[in-house]
């Protein structure tokens, strides 16, 4: 192994049940006007026209947000459109715009953005028939407004994620603008605009809605309802969004998230893609609770779920049941706790519906065969409102026409039947060739490990600790013997590990924190110096435990019967956690290593590289030392 290239997975039974599955619409799929051009931005900065420097004091003195860092106002006529990389707060104060796909409104709450080069670029678009809005503006400005100017204020946001690069070396200087001529105008650090009417570097990609998504959307939240009070008597949208393989499922899943949260206080969230998780690493299916458009990739939002439940691998395939039972429990978490909040805890100046809350649920992609059951049953127990059904142009090779369906076939427990809407794919760019599924696994993972969660929770981080490596971070230490209760391994192959072998298939392993319920018929606790766990157990039932988060095991000490863990949870959340599950999940080469330029060499944070743990350097020789590659053209006809 050379530690200078990460290594890629092969193809392999968990990229194929990755895969999503392909429907055919029945109804409601509105037109929609023609894609946007190839041209990203149309906005051309000039100093003391429409771009205007803005210093803290002059903010204060207008009831804005401060930045510690520089900050500029930008007046934008209609249609103009600015696109950017990097990262950045922005607060609309006068006028329309969208950011996207989603129409944000006058408002003096700041939008974090964040724009990697691995992800298409966002594109800020100034909309017609602008709402004023009441923000009073510095005089300097107002001369340059026109009755439709858009008004934005951008300010620095530097969060350490512009340094998760130097760590996970796959995506190496994402924000970086070296190839791109900057303003000194602008000032304000981590974030690039693109030049205007030029065409951008061929390696970034825009961010453009097809059609129908635009048009869908539209139909079902409009930008500018005339009563927001409309809904509050009916019962919660409960979307249900599903796809084939690289048609843009999750985007468009998150897309609506944040269209939802412009209309509701609160929106749920609920994630059954294990492989391509939204807000967790992979591994869980979890429910979230979110109060704002999410502007930017998976890896710039992680959080500490509402509810979630960790079956381990990044399919269902090895844990079905527990995999589907999980999904169930957080349902009817959802419609026991979150679909009719208590009032009285709404923001009074909030003009959003607060009576009840949506649920956006994101689907799996593998529906063929035992997948396809497991689709049919988490569709039945949604009774979704709205089923969004993506269609591919791909060749039919990962079809999956036995889960086509009449609607009527599947929701019988509704009395009103869900409306469908079929969506045209994302065609396929340069960018997802680039990053294989494996690669935004492995950096959602690092994201999460570095970074920082406060004691508020649920909470979405907004700040990252990337300049000290995994391996020099204090680690927590565990008594076994007192703090935990029980260790579950699950998984392919995990009954046969003996209570001798725990130790060495613990180490350096990643873990789900989980809290459980006492049980009754739970086994009775080991000696001391034994680590709890029983040989072929299952883990907790979902119905009376729940995951917190990931923890790494960092070592293990059995002399003094301690866990060396390093989490990036709070320590408020940890006290309940007397259950360690351990999946097929590791941790990524990336996250062992040390990234510290002072600290490269001969030797791994003082240790030379032969007789650094838990990683083996140069080709390894014998029957299983490479990685099992399977040929999907050899498969039997009832396989495909």
């Amino acid at each position: 192994m050379s530690p200078n290239r990460l290594i890629e997975d092969a193809p392999n039974d968990d990229d194929f049940m990755n895969m999503d599955d392909s429907e055919t619409g029945y109804n409601d799929t509105p037109t929609a006007p023609d894609p946007a051009p190839s041209v990203f931005s149309t906005f051309s900065g000039v100093a003391q026209k429409n771009l205007f420097p803005m210093d803290n004091e002059e903010l204060l003195q207008f009831n804005m947000h401060t930045s510690s860092g520089r900050s500029a106002i930008i007046i934008l006529e209609p249609s103009e459109s600015l696109a950017f990389i990097g990262t950045a707060r922005l607060t609309l104060l006068r006028g329309f715009i969208s950011l996207l796909g989603v129409p944000l409104h006058p408002s003096l709450d700041p939008h974090p953005v964040y724009a990697p080069r691995s992800h298409p670029v966002p594109i800020l678009t100034s909309l017609p028939n602008s709402p004023r809005g009441d923000t009073e503006l510095p005089p300097r400005l107002q001369a340059y407004c026109g009755p439709e100017s858009s008004v934005v204020l951008i300010q620095e946001m530097l969060t350490g994620v512009e340094g998760i690069g130097t760590i996970c070396k796959s995506f190496e200087r994402v924000f970086d603008n070296d190839d791109l001529e900057l303003d000194e105008a602008w000032r304000i650090h981590g974030f690039t605009p693109i030049p205007p009417n030029i065409l951008p570097p061929r390696d970034l990609q825009p961010f453009a809605l097809p059609p129908s998504w635009q048009a869908t959307l539209d139909l079902l939240i409009p930008e500018e309802s005339q009563d927001m009070d409309e809904d509050t008597s009916l019962d919660p949208l409960v979307a249900l969004v599903k796809g084939p393989k690289k048609s843009g499922k999750s985007t468009f899943a998150r897309t609506l998230l944040s269209r939802l949260t412009t209309r509701y206080q609160k929106v749920a969230f609920l994630e059954c893609d294990m492989g391509q998780s939204e807000f967790t690493p992979g591994g869980m299916v979890s429910l979230h609770v979110i109060s704002r458009p999410v502007f930017g990739p998976p890896f710039t939002h992680p959080s500490v779920p509402y509810r979630a439940h960790y079956v381990g691998a990044s399919t269902p395939r090895s844990t079905p049941a527990h995999y589907l039972s999980s999904i169930l429990a957080l349902l009817q978490t959802y419609r026991l706790e979150l679909q009719y909040p208590i009032p009285g805890g709404e923001e009074e100046d909030d003009d959003r519906i607060s009576s009840i809350i949506p649920l956006v649920i994101n689907t799996h992609g593998w529906v063929k065969g035992l997948g396809a059951d497991l689709s049919r049953d988490i569709e039945e127990a949604a009774e979704a409102t709205h089923v969004f059904l993506l269609e591919s142009d791909a060749p039919d090779d990962n079809s999956f026409n036995d889960f086509h369906h009449h609607p009527n076939q599947t929701h019988t427990s509704r009395l009103k039947s869900p409306k469908f809407y079929s969506l045209e794919a994302i065609a396929s760019t340069p960018l997802a060739l680039r990053y294989t599924p494996a690669d935004l696994r492995a950096l959602s993972i690092i994201s999460y490990f570095h970074a920082n969660f406060t004691s508020d929770a649920p909470h979405i981080a907004d700040s990252w600790s990337t300049a000290v490596p995994l391996c020099a971070q204090p680690p927590w230490e565990v008594d076994w013997s007192v703090a935990l209760d029980q260790v579950v391994l699950v998984g392919s192959g995990s009954e046969d590990v003996t209570p001798a072998e725990l130790p060495q298939a613990l180490a350096c392993g990643l873990v789900a924190l989980v809290s459980a319920e006492a049980d009754a018929d739970a086994p009775a606790k080991t000696e001391a110096s034994l680590i709890p766990y029983t040989q072929g157990s299952s883990s907790p039932p979902p119905s009376t435990s729940h995951c917190v988060g990931l923890a790494l095991i960092r070592g293990i000490s059995p002399s003094t019967h301690a866990l060396h863990l390093l989490t990036p949870l709070p320590p408020v959340l940890l006290g309940k956690c007397r259950v360690l599950v351990k999946g097929e999940l590791e941790m990524p080469v990336w996250g062992l290593l040390d990234h510290r330029k002072e600290e490269k060499g001969k030797d791994l944070c003082g240790v030379e590289w032969s007789k650094v743990p838990y990683l083996q350097w140069g080709t390894m020789q014998g029957v299983g030392s490479t990685k099992k590659r399977v040929r999907r053209n050899l498969m039997r006809r009832g396989q495909m």
